[in-house]
């Protein structure tokens, strides 16, 4: 094997990232991947502030407690397309990616209950980073560190309103997922053995969260006071590890030629943060209708990021837990004005704005990497019908524009520009309605 054991402890050195080739976010490098949002399109365009939100035709997973507010039985699946400059001191380069990426269904029971069950993304792993660097031992070398996968989430929830002011609601999720993961050292000179370190890690169990609103009428306002917890759960896990040298060869190709380490089927855990969330809302409900005139809103996010760990290891990557302030606002211009009596299609659309800012968990010289993201969008309804008397349909187009800043190019650090254009669809239609006539 020539040299090549004394070689990968090469592979634990620390890296300056010299250019990004490709990937969704080279911060994804760190613990389980970059968290996701945990709500559908219109409610990411209100931002972190959905524990106090509640909304008659929307699913809102993120407050299990809304369910009960739920007038029709919906349908929300949206997705994305995003854009993202990522520079540091040396390179810049443009990256992209999207897709349709969750849905969920939401339904009345009555009598005060409502649930809700989807699927979505938890955690996206996405980067492919190249480190240059030389030692006196070995002369000069290239590290490449890829990673792929993610984590996905489904759940069932319930709420239950057993007065006009208060609901509580949990949510059961089952998560699961793997993250591919693989390390290469190539060296220049060739009497050196390159080095792959392949990981591939899979992760699956059951956790909760929980959340309450407080529903109070303020004048011909209503004022809703929420909150939610999830608590921190260790999942189970386990990880396959290969690791061995080889030749490269044409096109990118690997010739093995002696297998270092071979470790299949290990058993351990991963620990997920807990969340805390709390909000207030100030909303204008609609006469006679399931939709506000207009709503402010203000979240605060509390993540115990630090608490997260990877599989088989003692300390976190992060070395501070998340907090997210945000504020959002809406408004539907023909329901907001009735004085004026618009009547135009435009004046008919919901118009939303959001603005959060957060720090991300990771710490860099003592300089915390942080966050910040604006986004503006447009509800826009696409008709409404009745088959028959009492049974009615709905659909709306969420359209939203989202401009983001992750991180500086201080300390070799990398800065991201995010521009992500948002498409959800929300179908409302009235279940388990009996007629008289026919």
């Amino acid at each position: 094997m020539r040299k090549t054991v004394l070689l990968l402890s090469l592979l634990m050195l620390g890296l300056t990232v010299t250019a990004q080739t490709g990937g969704i976010n080279p911060y994804s490098v760190y613990g389980l991947g970059w968290s996701a949002s945990p709500s559908y399109v219109h409610g990411q365009t209100l931002g972190r502030t959905s524990s106090s939100w509640r909304s008659g035709l929307h699913v809102n997973p993120a407050q299990p407690a809304s369910y009960s507010e739920l007038k029709y039985t919906t349908l929300d699946i949206g997705g994305y397309v995003q854009m993202m400059h990522q520079a540091d001191d040396v390179d810049a380069l443009w990256n992209n990616t999207g897709g349709f990426r969750e849905f969920g269904l939401g339904l009345p029971l009555g009598n005060g209950f409502g649930m809700a069950v989807g699927l979505r993304p938890y955690t996206t792993v996405g980067y492919d980073i190249l480190s240059s660097d030389s030692s006196s031992a070995f002369g000069d070398y290239v590290q490449q560190y890829q990673g792929s996968g993610g984590l996905n989430e489904t759940f069932v929830g319930i709420a239950y309103a057993p007065a006009p002011w208060l609901s509580v609601g949990i949510n059961g999720y089952y998560r699961f997922g793997s993250i591919e993961q693989s390390n290469r050292l190539d060296f220049v000179d060739n009497q050196y053995d390159d080095v792959k370190t392949e990981r591939r890690t899979m992760v699956s169990d059951w956790t909760y969260d929980a959340g309450i609103q407080l529903v109070l009428p303020l004048g011909n306002n209503v004022m809703t006071i929420g909150a939610t917890y999830s608590p921190t759960a260790d999942f189970d896990a386990w990880q396959d590890l290969v690791s061995y040298a080889y030749k490269p060869g044409p096109n990118g190709s690997e010739s093995p030629l002696d297998s270092l380490v071979t470790s299949l089927n290990n058993e351990d855990i991963v620990r997920l943060p807990g969340q805390i969330q709390v909000g207030l809302s100030l909303e204008k409900q609609a006469e006679n209708l399931p939709v506000n005139a207009w709503e402010v809103h203000a979240g605060y996010t509390l993540v115990s990021q630090s608490e997260l760990l990877t599989f088989a290891t003692t300390t976190s990557h992060y070395g501070e837990d998340v907090r997210m302030l945000s504020l959002s606002a809406g408004i539907i211009p023909a329901l907001a004005f009735t004085e004026r009596k618009l009547k135009s299609y435009g004046s008919q659309i919901s118009y939303t704005a959001s603005f959060t800012q957060a720090n991300t968990g990771l710490i860099f010289d003592g300089q915390s990497v942080n966050q910040w993201n604006l986004t503006t969008a447009m509800g826009l309804p696409i008709g409404g019908k009745s088959v028959m008397l009492g049974d009615r349909k709905f659909a709306t187009v969420n359209l939203g524009l989202q401009v983001g800043k992750l991180g500086e190019k201080d300390n070799g650090l990398l800065r991201e520009f995010q521009f992500r254009a948002l498409l959800g669809v929300t179908l409302n239609d009235q279940w388990f309605v009996q007629f008289k006539y026919r």
